[in-house]
């Protein structure tokens, strides 16, 4: 008798575990196709930012995976628990990326040149190599020529806007790839918990244990996703503070090349 429960055990495992494995490779193929749809959606933000509305920006990164709105689960204060998880991961990276393009918006309307006059700049800008000595003064003359209704101090304006924009761009590129990535590895591990949950609940009633034991066991699954949580704020919280030493250093950087250039301007006057 006890071998024979043994070995239905066994079987019902083993059908277990290959049913889990088909079904974690259908979930991380879906992760891959998702994802890069994502990330092609994401990355078409760019200048005509403006064109898309919040709430639609707010319907894409909000949504739930079907990898985890589909899956089944033997405890539904688990799934419950991982799907709110989700949903408070999400709102932290949406708010973050909700600020990027409110600063995109705010620089771009100062910027100093409509729209097509703006092409017309960049064109100008990239017949300058950048490693060309005095590039700065030789485009900026340049560009004078192209737009003799502006003042020299209206394309130095654009430009510093310009350079803010281009650097708040980077940033929020690197941003949604962050997303992507943590994103990526939330589902997947909240995949690896449903299916040892599922794992774990048939082993459990095949040996018929008790209800204390089963609540115990979704106490310590419901754990390690609080755990995961934990980790993923502070990868949040370090990304940020990245972020904070990179725009500190280009404004840094951005003040030395206003001196250097002023300096130069002076020394020309004095040669004059």
């Amino acid at each position: 008798m006890k071998r024979t429960l043994e070995m239905n055990v066994f079987l019902t495992l083993r059908i277990l575990v290959d049913f889990v494995k088909e079904q974690l490779k259908a979930v991380f193929e879906k992760l891959s196709l998702e994802q890069q749809k994502l990330e092609n959606n994401l990355s078409e933000w760019n200048i005509k930012i403006l064109d898309h509305s919040s709430e639609e920006k707010s319907n894409l990164l909000s949504e739930l995976p079907m990898e985890l709105e589909t899956l089944e689960c033997p405890y539904p204060d688990l799934k419950s628990s991982i799907c709110n998880e989700f949903c408070n991961f999400t709102e932290k990276y949406q708010k973050k990326l909700q600020d990027f393009d409110l600063q995109l918006e705010d620089i771009y309307r100062n910027f100093q040149l409509s729209e097509e006059d703006h092409w017309v700049y960049q064109a100008v800008l990239d017949q300058y190599p950048g490693d060309l000595c005095g590039r700065r003064t030789l485009y900026l003359d340049m560009l004078q020529r192209y737009f003799p209704h502006k003042s020299r101090h209206d394309l130095v304006e654009h430009e510093k806007y310009c350079d803010q924009y281009h650097f708040a761009r980077k940033q929020r590129r690197i941003l949604i790839a962050n997303w992507n990535k943590n994103r990526r590895d939330f589902i997947q591990k909240a995949v690896l918990t449903l299916a040892e949950a599922c794992a774990t609940h048939e082993m459990e009633s095949t040996l018929a244990k008790d209800r204390k034991k089963q609540q115990e066991l979704c106490a310590d699954l419901k754990a390690k996703v609080l755990q995961w949580r934990a980790h993923q704020e502070e990868v949040a919280r370090l990304e940020m503070e990245i972020s904070a030493r990179r725009r500190k250093k280009e404004e840094e950087k951005e003040k030395l090349w206003k001196k250097k250039e002023l300096l130069q301007r002076e020394e020309k006057k004095e040669k004059v």
